[in-house]
């Protein structure tokens, strides 16, 4: 009688146990107010003839209402670039210590790079949407008339493998006169 309601007791716990785990992951996956997104990241730079530069590693993306932030790790997992966008500024840390700042994002990622990234619309689109005053060029909707590829400031962007989130996969591509950037996101979780 003892071993039964012990073992009764235990069920009652592993169930209330597992309820409470649930419904804590379920509100962050429905709590819109932080959006996260982690994978491999790639990033080629060629010329007409060869590869001048080419990177590859782990990402995170971590979006609150006031601020976003985005890290870049080699495959080791050293953290080598961070980027922390809010309204005020945005703020670029390098491994190595190198800190750079500015009022504009896509200015502060031109002086990084050498090219501009659309980071703010890059925030969007890692959700599916654009924002009010994105006018994308050549849009395509895929069959649940979701983005799939479009044109937008010499960038041809390509968005596929959609989960409640967003797409899962994300690649970037701008073509010039003897050159191409070609950046890849392919999330994970």
């Amino acid at each position: 009688m003892l071993s039964r309601l012990f073992y009764t007791a235990n069920s009652v716990f592993l169930a209330a146990l597992c309820l409470l785990s649930s419904s804590c992951m379920h509100k962050t996956l429905i709590n819109d107010k932080v959006f996260e997104r982690t994978g491999s990241f790639y990033i080629v730079e060629k010329n007409s003839s060869n590869i001048l530069r080419a990177f590859q590693g782990t990402f995170f993306w971590n979006d609150c209402d006031e601020y976003y932030e985005m890290g870049l790790s080699n495959f080791f997992g050293k953290r080598e670039v961070y980027l922390k966008v809010s309204h005020e500024n945005a703020l670029l840390r390098t491994a190595d210590g190198f800190y750079l700042q500015s009022l504009d994002v896509d200015s502060l990622v031109s002086q990084f790079l050498g090219y501009k990234i659309p980071m703010n619309s890059l925030r969007l689109w890692l959700k599916g949407s654009f924002a009010y005053n994105d006018f994308p060029e050549k849009l395509l909707t895929d069959k649940f008339n979701k983005p799939s590829s479009f044109m937008f400031s010499e960038w041809e962007v390509n968005l596929s493998s959609y989960d409640i989130f967003g797409p899962r996969k994300i690649i970037l591509q701008k073509t010039q006169e003897n050159s191409s950037i070609t950046i890849k996101l392919i999330v994970k979780n």
